[in-house]
């Protein structure tokens, strides 16, 4: 690695993409067991609003960012700090939220579903985009932050690797779902 990237914060920022990562690929595919298998909605209707959502998430990632960094100027506190912890609050609370579907008929489900996960989807970005601008305090130098964005990268399809794999353990092995 370069000089100005020293393990002391290289490491870190590698767990922290790990951790990110597995959790944002658990908490996907358990809700989606959550919905196939608990709520018994099909498929057939889940997998396009998963896809749908995902491309609407290239739409909103650069608001998200104009709104962290508008709010680092209104309140004038790192913005890094402020976004991670109001979205980790916001993100808590929404999770919670996704599981505990009401009672009602298959399509007002299907329409709660859909809203809490672009909620959280929305949440969970308030998370991600400061995490992935860490990298400019790494240095200037655009090697430095191209090895950053690389282990970054790399951490995170770890993490992405280990979730599926963790899955694959629980639930299929044991014979599905308890």
């Amino acid at each position: 690695m370069n000089n100005q990237v020293s393990l002391k914060w290289a490491l870190p920022y590698a767990v922290v993409g790990i951790g990110r990562d597995a959790v944002y690929m658990f908490v996907l595919s358990f809700y989606y067991l959550y919905l196939t298998t608990v709520l018994d909605i099909s498929p057939v209707y889940i997998v396009p609003i998963f896809l749908i959502v995902k491309f609407i998430e290239l739409i909103k990632e650069p608001f998200i960012g104009m709104l962290i960094d508008l709010c680092a100027d209104i309140f004038k506190y790192n913005k890094f700090r402020m976004t991670i912890l109001a979205g980790g609050i916001i993100n808590a609370a929404i999770l919670i939220q996704m599981f505990d579907i009401p009672s009602m008929n298959s399509s007002v489900q299907i329409i709660y579903a859909i809203f809490m996960y672009i909620a959280w989807s929305l949440s969970f970005s308030m998370l991600d985009i400061p995490s992935w601008s860490l990298t400019s305090i790494f240095g200037s130098d655009h090697r430095t932050r191209e090895i950053i964005c690389g282990l970054g990268r790399g951490s995170a399809v770890l993490g992405f690797c280990l979730t599926l794999v963790l899955t694959y353990a629980f639930f299929y092995e044991d014979q599905g779902l308890p």
